[in-house]
C-alpha cells in the first residue's frame, strides 16, 4: 500500500514541481535552452538550467512502509513520455544524513529497484541492517541513458529495538489489586540465561543484575580465581552489591523486622520489594519482564499441580495449571555460594534454588526463595514468607524465572463455576458451603485437613492420628520437616481439593475481619446468620450447619449454631485444636442478633462445614 505520493516533473534530467494543469494555460510545454551542458554526474534539481529535450518525465517518492527496527521498504513510481524504448533503471539513496538528492547520492547507499517500462510505473526496494530508533532519509529516482531523475527527500525512523526476551507461558492465573483490578500473571518459559526449559540458567545474588563468574563459567564448581569477573569475586558479602564487606553492613532494602540484622552503614528504608533498577530479569530480558513477588509464586500452589519429574535428563517441578493445562517446568539446578554449586548432583540431593523480588520479614540479609525437592512438591510454594526454610542470603547466587503482566478483568461472580460475593478486604467468599445444593443447604461435613465426608468422626478414623497423637500440623514446635506450620497445605485443603482453582480454606484472619462489627453486621436470619458488608452492602449466608461427631449421622446443634473450619492457626499447645469461625444463637426474647460470635477451636477430628474463599 503506498501513501502520499510527492511528484516532482522534470524535462529530460530537470526535477521540479510538477506543473498545475490550469497553469500557464495557451503556452507551451518546450523548456527553455539552457546556457550550459547537463553533467551526468550531477543529478539537477529545481534551481537548474532545463536543457531542450523531447522526454517529460515525473518521478515520485513515496512513504515507507514495512518499517522494522532494522529493514524498511522503500517506494517510489515514474511517469514517463516521450521516450523511444531506452531502458529505465530505478533505484534509491539513502542515509541517516539528511540532506538533498545531490547529497544523498554522494554520502548515502544506493539500492537497486530494477528495470521498469518505458513509460514508467512503481517501482520499491527493500533494505535492512538499519539501525533501531533511527531516522533515515531517503529518496527514489530512475535514469534514462545518462540521465537521472529524482522526487522529493522523504524519511522515516525505525522502531524501538524490541527485548529479546522468552516465550511467555499463560498458566491462567490472575491476581486481583487492592483497587478493584486485576493483571494476568505470565511466566517466562526458560530461566535467565537459559535457552530451554530444563537448562539451569545464571546464578545472580538478590538485588544484583549480573552475575559474578565469566561466560561459560556458570556451572564450574569450584569457579576458578581467574574466571570471576572484576571486582565480583565469589558470591559473598564481601562482593555483594548493597553491603560494605559483611551481613552487618546491608545498605538498601534494610526492614525493621523482628530480628533483622540491618544495622550498620544504614538506616532503615521500608523497601520489602526490589526496585525495577535492581531486578535481574528485567535488566535481562526488558521492561515487560520482573522477578515475582513471594505472593505471585504463592499462586503456583493455588492454581496448579505440581510433580518432581525430569524433562530431558534434568530432574525439577513440573507445574500444571488446573484451569487451562498449560504448564511450565524449573529446572532443580541448586544455587552458587562462595566458589562452589551446591544440590548441583545426585550425590547432595537434586534441589531447585529460585528468587523471589520479595525480602524476607523477619530479616534484612535474606530475600524470600522458592526451594524445590521430590519429598513434598506441594509445599514448595506455599507459605514462602512465614518460614525460615524459605529465605536464602542475598548475596548468594540463586535462579530467576522471570515473569510479565497483561491487564485483564477481575473475575466478578464466579470462578470453577462456583459463584462468590466480595464482601470487602480482599475477601471473595462462596455463596454455598462445599457439597450444597443451596444457599441454606449445609453442605458435607469435614475433618480438618480432610478432603471429604465419611460416616464417622471419631479420633480413630482421623487421617492424622496414630493412635496416640496427630501426626501433621504440630502445633508444640510449629513445624514439621524444616517448615513452619500455618494454613492447610493445599493437598489438605476440602476447599481446593474439591473445587480446584484458586479456592481454599479461610485463615483464620479472614473469619477474624469478618466478625469486625464496624465493617459487617451479623443477624440472625431463621435457620442461619446473614453476612452483610457494610462498605457495598454485599452479604453472605451461613447456614447454622451444626457439627457431626463421633458416629451420629444426624449433626449436633444443628438450626442453632454455625461452625465453620479455619485453614490453620493453633490456639494452644495442643495439636488437637484448631481455630474454627463459632456462631451461637441464644433466643432471648426482643434480641434477633446471635449471642455469640467468635473465633474459637475445635477438635480437628469432628466434621464441619467449609465456606470457601477464592484468591482472584
Amino acid at each position: 500500500m503506498y501513501f502520499l505520493m510527492m511528484a516532482m516533473m522534470v524535462l529530460a534530467v530537470v526535477s521540479c514541481e510538477k506543473p498545475n494543469e490550469n497553469d500557464n494555460e495557451g503556452q507551451t510545454d518546450q523548456p527553455t535552452q539552457p546556457d550550459d551542458p547537463v553533467d551526468p554526474d550531477d543529478p539537477v534539481g529545481p534551481d537548474d538550467p532545463i536543457p531542450p529535450v523531447g522526454i517529460i518525465a515525473y518521478c515520485s517518492t513515496a512513504e515507507a512502509s514495512l518499517v522494522t527496527e532494522e529493514s524498511a521498504r522503500l517506494h517510489g513510481s515514474a511517469d514517463i513520455t516521450g521516450n523511444e524504448g531506452q531502458t529505465v533503471s530505478a533505484y534509491f539513496y539513502y542515509s541517516d544524513t539528511s540532506g538533498d538528492a545531490r547529497a544523498l547520492k554522494a554520502g548515502g547507499q544506493k539500492v537497486e529497484a530494477g528495470d521498469i517500462p518505458a513509460e514508467g510505473g512503481d517501482f520499491e526496494a527493500d533494505i535492512s541492517s538499519l539501525l533501531p530508533s533511527t531516522t533515515y532519509y531517503f529518496v527514489a529516482g530512475f535514469s534514462i541513458g545518462e540521465l537521472e531523475v529524482f522526487g522529493d527527500v522523504l524519511s522515516f525512523t525505525t522502531e524501538e529495538p524490541q527485548p529479546t526476551g522468552p516465550k511467555a507461558i499463560d498458566l491462567g492465573i490472575i491476581i486481583p489489586r487492592g483497587d478493584g483490578t486485576a493483571y494476568k500473571l505470565l511466566w517466562a518459559e526458560c530461566n535467565l540465561g537459559a535457552t530451554a526449559p530444563e537448562e539451569g540458567g545464571d546464578y545472580y545474588a538478590w538485588g544484583e543484575t549480573d552475575y559474578h563468574y565469566q561466560d561459560g563459567h556458570r556451572f564450574d564448581n569450584p569457579v576458578a580465581d581467574y574466571l570471576w569477573k572484576d571486582g565480583m569475586f565469589l558470591y559473598d558479602w564481601g562482593s555483594y552489591k548493597w553491603s560494605g564487606s559483611n551481613a552487618m553492613t546491608v545498605k538498601k532494602y534494610c526492614t525493621s523486622g523482628s530480628s533483622d540484622r540491618w544495622a550498620g552503614s544504614g538506616s532503615p528504608d521500608g523497601k520489602v520489594v526490589l526496585e525495577l533498577e535492581d531486578d535481574a530479569a528485567r535488566a535481562v530480558f526488558g521492561e515487560d519482564w520482573r522477578m515475582p513477588t513471594a505472593k505471585e509464586f504463592e499462586a503456583l500452589a493455588w492454581w496448579c499441580n505440581h510433580v518432581w519429574t525430569e524433562q530431558n535428563g534434568v530432574p525439577g517441578m513440573k507445574i500444571t495449571s488446573t484451569v487451562n493445562g498449560e504448564s511450565i517446568f524449573l529446572p532443580a539446578v541448586g544455587y552458587r555460594s562462595l566458589r562452589s554449586l551446591w544440590h548441583n548432583r545426585e550425590d547432595e540431593g537434586y534441589q531447585g534454588y529460585y528468587w523471589t523480588s520479595s525480602i524476607h520479614p523477619k530479616d534484612a540479609i535474606y530475600g524470600s526463595i522458592v526451594n524445590l525437592n521430590n519429598a513434598e512438591p506441594e509445599r514448595c510454594f506455599l507459605p514462602l514468607q512465614s518460614r525460615d526454610f524459605n529465605r536464602y542470603e542475598r548475596s548468594w547466587g540463586l535462579q530467576v524465572r522471570a515473569v510479565k503482566t497483561e491487564e485483564t478483568q477481575p473475575v466478578t461472580s464466579s470462578h470453577m463455576g462456583h459463584e462468590f460475593v466480595d464482601m470487602g478486604n480482599g475477601i471473595k467468599m462462596a455463596t454455598k458451603n462445599i457439597g450444597a445444593e443451596q444457599v441454606d443447604h449445609p453442605g458435607d461435613y469435614f475433618a480438618w485437613g480432610e478432603v471429604s465426608q465419611k460416616s464417622e468422626y471419631t479420633w480413630n478414623s482421623y487421617r492424622y492420628y496414630d493412635g496416640f497423637t496427630v501426626t501433621r500440623y504440630l502445633a508444640a514446635t510449629m513445624s514439621e520437616g524444616g517448615y513452619e506450620v500455618i494454613n492447610l497445605y493445599p493437598e489438605d485443603d476440602a476447599a481446593h481439593v474439591n473445587w480446584g482453582g484458586c479456592w481454599r480454606t479461610p485463615t483464620a484472619a479472614e473469619w477474624e475481619t469478618l466478625l469486625n462489627k464496624t465493617q459487617y453486621s451479623w443477624v440472625w436470619e431463621g435457620g442461619g446468620f446473614r453476612v452483610t458488608c457494610l462498605a457495598n452492602n454485599n452479604s453472605i449466608f451461613l447456614p447454622a450447619a451444626g457439627i457431626r461427631q463421633d458416629y451420629n449421622q444426624s449433626p449436633v446443634n444443628k438450626g442453632s449454631s454455625a461452625s465453620y473450619w479455619a485453614a490453620g492457626k493453633f490456639v494452644s499447645s495442643d495439636s488437637r485444636q484448631i481455630s474454627c469461625l463459632a456462631a451461637r444463637y441464644f433466643e432471648v426474647p426482643g434480641v434477633t442478633e446471635p449471642q455469640t460470635v467468635i473465633v474459637g477451636a475445635c477438635d480437628r477430628r469432628l466434621g464441619l462445614p467449609v465456606r470457601p474463599v477464592c484468591d482472584l
